[in-house]
């Protein structure tokens, strides 16, 4: 909308060539404009007029995009002298650091209500830059979807956030929350400082469907045993010190629309912690409208969390039939095995991934066979047939069942797409594999692993035999599918005859 104002009366000047590996291309530069002369009235009539058409500003804050940034001479220039609301349909606004100081100024109106339904700000530890919390409490009564994150800052060389304590959040916050009764979405990723306070009055939102929030403390909200809290919580996702902290804090969630837990945990959590929080996500099995279909339990430590009985874990969550995406990473080493494999697919049919796999970086990884083979993956084939995604750790150097020797055999439709086995070395033996897999899972593409420290171009060259070789067994696979509709159909058409 810039570029449709007089040359003469504003100007972009041009950002450092930065190095991308294409010739004459800028990346991800923030530019502000500069005014270069005072507006006439015929400059704000024509902005009107293009001003109606505007309904997203600065929607992807990281794009690899140009982006722009109105200095605080053109911000005011435009709420003095423009129209009100500055930008009548405008939906959906990202704002950057300074942009947020200046609109929370006191002196200035708010430029976008009305028409606003999501917000995306950053804040310092400045308590001016929450008072656009206030400036929505009274102008943006229709917001749905509200995201605060926290500034980066250059400290001594290198990058740090801001942080927020709780007194200065809860000034701000919590009178905002209480008159956007209209919020679905509410994202708080890295503030920090969430008292019980400030959760009961999220808690206390009647619409809202999705939260993204830290919890550093072992606290639960302030609803005196009422359990009315989170009624129409869909999806939580939640990064916590303390594995326990984000346990007390489901029991608080009365909400029978749960469907999604995504969990990162900074520190180390031991397996009974582990086996805690799953029986408080099983908690809502209980409910006859139960609708949880996915858990994701992640860890941020820097070293893999220790060792993890996962079968012990994971036996609470049976009985959550409608779970379609099971996730546990970063454990040094989860114990399970083929006959438990047979339960979990037994247990979710509609799975479509399954994720249990230990730290990516090799050195943390046990050098033990694990106990699950590839025959452990027959059940999740023939019994969850919208499973797309596996990451298992997988011992490839067993024997695997030989197929069925028949014409035209109906080959299974598992739709399984991606496979990743682990850590692993080369393959003893790539043709047997190779067969297994496009006899069984007919539509995989990839199978990842993590080489073996020591082996790794042995590995790799390996891997690359036994993906070639899947491909064209894949095809042949495709041509049986082929004949076998083909003497169906033939079979169908006698019979009718």
């Amino acid at each position: 909308m810039l570029f449709t104002l007089p040359a003469d009366l504003c100007t972009l000047p041009d950002p450092p060539i930065k190095f991308t590996g294409l010739p004459h291309r800028r990346l991800g530069h923030l530019t502000t404009p500069r005014l270069l002369r005072d507006p006439q009235t015929l400059d704000f009539e024509r902005w009107v007029a293009y001003a109606r058409h505007v309904q997203v500003i600065g929607e992807h804050p990281h794009s690899i995009l140009d982006r722009v940034s109105f200095s605080p001479e053109v911000w005011a220039t435009l709420t003095r002298y423009g129209p009100n609301p500055l930008l009548p349909n405008l939906r959906r606004l990202c704002v950057h650091g300074a942009e947020v100081q200046y609109l929370s100024n006191d002196t200035l109106h708010f430029p976008f209500a009305g028409s606003l339904r999501h917000l995306r700000c950053p804040v310092t530890s400045r308590p001016k830059d929450l008072d656009i919390l206030d400036k929505l409490a009274k102008s943006a009564l229709q917001l749905e979807v509200l995201d605060i994150s926290t500034e980066y800052i250059a400290e001594r060389g290198r990058l740090e956030r801001y942080t927020l304590d709780s007194i200065t959040l809860e000034k701000s916050l919590i009178p905002c929350l209480l008159t956007l009764s209209d919020l679905r979405m509410l994202r708080l990723p890295n503030v920090t400082g969430i008292s019980p306070a400030a959760l009961s009055a999220i808690g206390a939102l009647r619409s809202l469907s999705e939260l993204t929030i830290t919890i550093t403390d072992l606290l639960t909200p302030l609803d005196n045993g009422s359990s009315t809290l989170f009624p129409t919580l869909k999806t939580v996702r939640t990064t916590v010190d303390e594995l326990r902290c984000v346990t007390a804090f489901l029991y608080s969630i009365s909400s029978p629309l749960l469907e999604t837990i995504w969990v990162s945990c900074h520190n180390h959590a031991t397996s009974a912690a582990v086996i805690r929080f799953f029986s408080a996500s099983a908690v809502y099995q209980q409910h006859p409208r139960l609708t949880l279909r996915e858990i994701m339990l992640a860890s941020k430590h820097v070293q893999p969390q220790p060792r993890c009985n996962l079968e012990e874990a994971i036996r609470p969550l049976l009985n959550l039939h409608q779970l379609a995406s099971f996730s546990l990473f970063g454990w040094e080493t989860l114990d399970i095995d083929n006959s438990f494999v047979a339960e979990l697919a037994s247990a979710w049919p509609a799975l479509k991934t399954l994720h249990l796999r230990p730290s990516s970086d090799p050195q943390f990884l046990s050098d033990a066979a694990p106990s699950v083979t590839l025959a452990g993956l027959l059940p999740l084939a023939s019994l969850c047939p919208e499973l797309r995604a596996v990451s298992l750790a997988i011992n490839v150097d067993v024997d695997v069942p030989a197929p069925e020797l028949r014409p035209y055999r109906q080959v299974t439709e598992s739709r399984l797409r991606e496979l990743h086995i682990g850590l692993t070395g080369p393959p003893r033996d790539p043709v047997q594999i190779a067969a297994f897999l496009s006899d069984h899972f007919p539509w995989l593409y990839n199978v990842g692993y993590y080489p073996r420290p020591g082996a790794s171009i042995e590995t790799r060259r390996g891997w690359g035999i036994v993906q070639a070789l899947r491909c064209n067994l894949s095809l042949i696979r495709w041509q049986e599918r082929n004949w076998a509709e083909r003497l169906r159909r033939g079979s169908c058409d006698e019979t009718s005859s």
